[in-house]
């Protein structure tokens, strides 16, 4: 999965699936650029997961 796109959802199960003080967490080492691998070109896809969110 696309990196952006896998933040994002991060972002928005944040306070439902979980837990908002770990994702604010998680959201500052990936500004600090700590999460994101070197060689990731940015690849992968965008699609909505809606299908495994049930």
């Amino acid at each position: 999965m696309n990196f952006e796109k896998a933040v994002s959802i991060i972002k928005e199960v944040s306070g439902t699936q979980l837990t908002p003080d770990a994702v604010d967490a998680f959201l500052r080492l990936v500004e600090k650029g700590e999460f994101r691998a070197p060689d990731d070109t940015g690849e992968g896809t965008t699609e909505s997961i809606e299908n495994i969110r049930k």
